[in-house]
């Protein structure tokens, strides 16, 4: 094997990715340096130009125990030769770190209360930007202490009170968003000790919701929703079965709610494009990953909460139509394991956590924002649905499955195409309309299709016949 200047000489058992690896580079750059339009016609002998190993930078979100963006706090980014050290901003972000190679070792440092600084995480530089997202186990809160009353009584707990040593350090309320997030609140107990009172930001679940009362779906009522929209029984059992299955609701807290998908994609765009930099992964100008589905890096200019822009690199859905990008495309899961998505921000997680964090940031937003009960209709069509507004949509969704049927049937005659291809059992067509562009990817027709003939062929063999 010879290697000089920017190049290689393919030896026998060479692979490209093999040797990718070797020169800590992408099998697609050196593709595209030697015109390879197929990996697996290298040669034995044959001379590759090997590109620049050029490294993506790497930043850190610190975020508290509850999720929330930790500002002020003093870290230290290392590598072998250089270190760079700074303090959060308002999002929990730290500065960019601009690794000089790939496959550099590159350590994360804290400075806890006490002055002392702890390893919390390290990575590899790698060809692509890395963020790494870094969760405190402990909340942070915005308090002081004060001196217990200075007398030899006894408090109300019996023991004899006196003056209280000031923390070693400084306690900071972590930046939810502007005036929100966890609330302290001083306070004095019987005996004149201070005390500290803390509320979450979560929003509690009767602040939306009302109580299930019980009521399902009947077979009368879905008979005289199809009757209503001409169309077979069984083709609205299907978008039922589709949807959600058997179950419309789900439990949180001991407590029956109706199933709900959060979308921060959603809440970006309906709270004014705001949050992004202090909550992102409840609001972002694209919706959360899944691991199978490929997507490419494309850098959009973002307006900051403090009114200041940044240029910000998001990975879009990529299609096979879009040819240009198919070299850096890269799938959530492989994305993930670099480091470059999160876990918990940027994938489908607990949605009734994210919709009661998010109700916080911007109430209407949060409920318009998610798909709601047995045919997930989004808050936003509200409207469409026969409610004044969302908040009376999910209060009525949140008491009786009934009100899910009458939702569906509201929206569908709304929609003159949804109704042709109920009414045709058009399942295509209704996919579409109903599930958006990525229906196909979903198989929702195919569900759909395969949902209603099951169902057709148990009414048969049971007798029953169901029509319009």
């Amino acid at each position: 094997m010879t290697d000089e200047n920017g190049s290689y000489v393919v030896q026998p058992g060479d692979t490209l990715s093999g040797i990718a690896q070797q020169k800590g580079v992408t099998w697609q750059n050196i593709a595209q340096a030697n015109s390879i339009e197929d990996p697996r016609t290298l040669r034995v002998g044959q001379k590759l130009k090997i590109p620049a190993s050029k490294a993506g930078k790497v930043h850190a979100h610190v975020l508290d125990a509850d999720h929330n963006p930790l500002s002020n706090v003093s870290y230290s980014i290392k590598s072998a030769d250089r270190e760079v050290s700074g303090k959060t901003g308002t999002g929990g972000q730290t500065d960019d770190y601009l690794p000089l190679t790939q496959g550099e070792a590159i350590e994360f440092f804290i400075q806890k209360l006490n002055g002392e600084w702890k390893k919390v995480h390290e990575t590899t530089s790698s060809s692509i930007d890395k963020l790494v997202t870094l969760i405190s186990p402990r909340l942070k809160l915005s308090t002081q202490t004060t001196l217990h009353p200075q007398n030899t009584d006894t408090s109300e707990h019996g023991a004899k009170t006196g003056p209280k040593a000031a923390p070693s350090g400084t306690q900071t309320t972590s930046k939810f968003a502007p005036d929100k997030g966890v609330k302290t609140k001083q306070a004095m107990d019987s005996g004149g000790a201070s005390v500290l009172k803390v509320t979450s930001d979560d929003a509690s679940l009767d602040e939306f919701l009302d109580k299930y009362t019980g009521d399902p779906i009947t077979e009368d009522d879905y008979k005289a929703a199809a009757k209503s929209l001409n169309c077979k029984v069984n083709a609205v059992k299907a978008v039922h079965e589709t949807e959600v299955g058997a179950g419309s609701f789900t439990v949180v807290d001991d407590r029956t709610v109706p199933k709900i998908l959060y979308e921060r994609h959603y809440f970006y765009r309906l709270s004014g494009k705001k949050y992004w930099d202090t909550n992102p992964d409840l609001s972002y100008p694209v919706g959360y990953y899944r691991l199978k589905k490929k997507y490419y890096k494309k850098t959009e200019k973002l307006t900051k909460t403090d009114g200041t822009t940044a240029d910000v690199d998001v990975w879009v859905r990529y299609s096979d139509k879009d040819k240009a990008h198919a070299a850096g495309a890269e799938t959530g899961k492989q994305l993930l394991d670099e480091g470059v998505l999160d876990d918990d921000r940027d994938f489908y997680k607990d949605s009734y956590r994210r919709l009661r964090k998010a109700f916080r940031l911007d109430a209407t937003a949060a409920l318009e924002s998610c798909s709601w009960g047995a045919f997930q209709i989004m808050g936003s069509n509200y409207k469409t649905l026969g409610y004044d507004s969302v908040q009376a949509m999910v209060r009525a969704l949140s008491r009786s499955e009934k009100a899910h049927l009458e939702g569906f049937v509201s929206f569908v005659k709304a929609d003159a195409v949804l109704l042709k291809a109920m009414q045709k059992e058009e399942f295509t067509t209704f996919a579409s309309r109903y599930n958006g562009p990525s229906y196909a990817e979903n198989d929702y027709d195919g569900k759909m299709k395969r949902n209603f003939d099951v169902l057709e062929k148990a009414d048969a063999k049971s007798g029953a016949q169901e029509g319009k």
